[in-house]
């Protein structure tokens, strides 16, 4: 805590640090948004578990896809995936669209698309 106190002092100003930075860090967080980041933390380590150690994360952004436009889950996954694919570009656009998904549509993509294929 130290560290990040330094940090603040020497950016910005201490009128900034008391009026603004410090009683937003310190207020009690919305339930909904910790429920939502719980969520997220279990459902992304179950979603990549699976899909990364089984297939390739192209097609985890394919199955992504495929459920945004409320398309059926293909039952086959052939890993099998574009070469020009940037693995790490993938990964980070993955994680960024599970992220905007409310902890019931993860929840559903799970069940559709992991549950109901295994």
């Amino acid at each position: 805590m130290q560290d990040i106190d330094h940090f603040f002092i020497k950016k910005l100003n201490n009128d900034v640090l008391l009026r603004i930075i410090y009683p937003f860090s310190m207020a009690p967080k919305p339930k909904i948004l910790l429920r939502d980041i719980r969520s997220f933390v279990n459902d992304i380590a179950l979603i990549e578990n699976i899909y990364y150690t089984e297939f390739h994360p192209c097609i985890l952004h394919t199955d992504i896809k495929n459920y945004y436009y409320n398309k059926l889950p293909c039952k086959l996954k052939i890993n099998m995936f574009d070469s020009g694919c940037n693995e790490r570009n993938i990964i980070f656009k993955n994680r960024r669209l599970l992220a905007i998904m409310s902890p019931e549509e993860r929840t559903d993509f799970i069940n559709q698309y992991i549950l109901e294929n295994i």
